[in-house]
């Protein structure tokens, strides 16, 4: 009795066609990862992969069929993968794609026009320019991820850039939805925590509508003309009670030396009592 493999799994190229027709008509997911793993022609394994991509209208976004994570996982095949990462529905199974791609210019497409992919692809780009030209304009369109991409950049131009525009879009996310001062506070912290360039901070005191990211590069500054510029604009804050305030307990000499730099004056001692 002989053992006859499936045409699938045959390297015979004379029998490819027959393998292709054979695997786009398959309904079963088990049978389609099991090929996607054994197949021997790069042909039938990206035939495979668009098969299950067809076939996974049917899955809930936000749970990813585990048999099918850890197939694109093991899967090396660089065609499957991009088909995969660019049309499969389940974002879970995609972005295991993306991570699994090696060419530059498909990833950079990925991070360029898929809105769901672009940080994942952002985050293997070798062009790191780009990837940061990417990640900031992920938070422009969606603030609310700012405190956690923030940390993904470092470009000080681009961050500064971010600090000064806040007031114009930090105010409403990509879906238009209004969020919160302290989210905006909150976000542009992480922003200011990396600006280092005394020249930009200097542009962002001047330039920025947020008064904590005002004091915030005030505290940062060395140059004592961008300073006095920033004490100088403090009275029309005050005129319109919005001036920042700094607590600070009197045994953190360093705390108060830093508030009276920024152009802070102190105002009274607060004793608290516990009853």
């Amino acid at each position: 009795m002989g053992f006859f493999a499936p045409v699938w799994k045959s390297n015979d190229r004379m029998k490819k066609d027959k393998a292709l027709k054979e695997v786009r008509s398959i309904n079963s997911k088990t049978k389609l990862l099991r090929i996607v793993r054994e197949a021997q022609m790069d042909e039938i394994i990206v035939a495979a992969a668009k098969r299950l991509t067809e076939l996974s209208v049917m899955e809930p976004d936000n749970v990813p069929d585990e048999g099918v994570l850890s197939a694109v996982k093991e899967l090396t095949n660089q065609s499957a993968l991009e088909h995969i990462a660019k049309n499969y529905s389940n974002v879970y199974i995609r972005s295991a794609a993306v991570e699994k791609l090696t060419d530059q210019s498909v990833i950079a497409e990925i991070a360029k026009n898929d809105n769901k992919m672009r940080y994942t692809a952002a985050k293997m780009l070798t062009d790191k320019t780009l990837a940061q030209e990417i990640l900031a304009d992920l938070i422009k369109e969606s603030p609310k991820q700012a405190p956690f991409l923030a940390k993904h950049i470092t470009d000080q131009k681009i961050l500064a850039e971010i600090a000064i525009k806040a007031e114009d879009y930090y105010r409403k996310d990509f879906r238009g939805w209004r969020i919160s001062d302290e989210e905006l506070d909150r976000a542009l912290e992480n922003v200011m925590i990396k600006i280092t360039d005394q020249k930009l901070l200097a542009d962002i005191l001047k330039n920025t509508g947020h008064l904590s990211t005002l004091f915030r590069a005030a505290s940062k500054l060395t140059d004592q003309e961008a300073i006095a510029y920033y004490v100088m604009n403090m009275p029309n804050e005050i005129g319109n009670k919005k001036a920042p305030q700094w607590s600070t307990p009197s045994s953190n000499i360093a705390s108060q030396k830093l508030a009276e730099k920024a152009g802070f004056v102190k105002l009274a001692d607060v004793l608290t009592l516990v009853m």
